[in-house]
């Protein structure tokens, strides 16, 4: 079973030979699939922001795992192979928006997710989220990226997110 992409890893990405991640499919509670939609917060008014977000009718097919709180699904622009984006089910800008019960549902389907990741093949995880339009967030409906790595996807993975800001990145360089 694929990702549903066919993009592979970039140029000069390094990874070569190794074999791809293993599928991560699984439901962790009711399963979505049954249904040809998961309407994610009801209905969906047609002049609404919810009516044109990617996040609010998901197909089914295209969910890996999922809580009362949260989906699990691939990123349609991946990183890597394995991206994963964790949704809230609910239409709001941040995850921090999410009550506290909603964060912990949604952070432990993240732990599942990651340790998918890792049974999958992956060596490592970057976990990231985009709060804001000024840190780079493009969808205004939340959601936590799961990024798979593998050793030698990139010349030197030190620094992680610091590059950002490529000039405090190598922090390390730093006297």
């Amino acid at each position: 079973m694929g990702y549903g992409h066919e993009r592979g890893p970039g140029p000069g990405s390094g990874v070569g030979a190794r074999p791809p991640l293993r599928d991560i499919r699984g439901v962790t509670s009711a399963d979505p699939r049954s249904v040809g939609a998961i309407a994610l917060t009801g209905v969906i008014w047609h002049n609404s922001p919810m009516a044109t977000c990617p996040f609010c009718a998901i197909p089914s097919e295209r969910i890996l795992l999922a809580n009362d709180c949260a989906l699990a699904l691939l990123d349609g622009h991946p990183l890597s192979e394995g991206h994963t984006l964790v949704v809230p089910r609910a239409h709001l800008a941040s995850v921090f928006e999410l009550p506290p019960a909603g964060q912990q549902a949604l952070w432990a389907l993240v732990a599942q997710v990651r340790q998918r990741l890792l049974r999958a093949g992956a060596d490592a995880i970057n976990v990231g989220i985009n709060d804001g339009v000024a840190a780079g967030q493009t969808v205004m409906h939340g959601h936590v990226h799961l990024v798979p790595r593998r050793q030698g996807d990139v010349p030197d993975p030190r620094g992680g997110i610091r590059w950002i800001f490529p000039d405090k990145a190598p922090y390390w360089e730093q006297a």
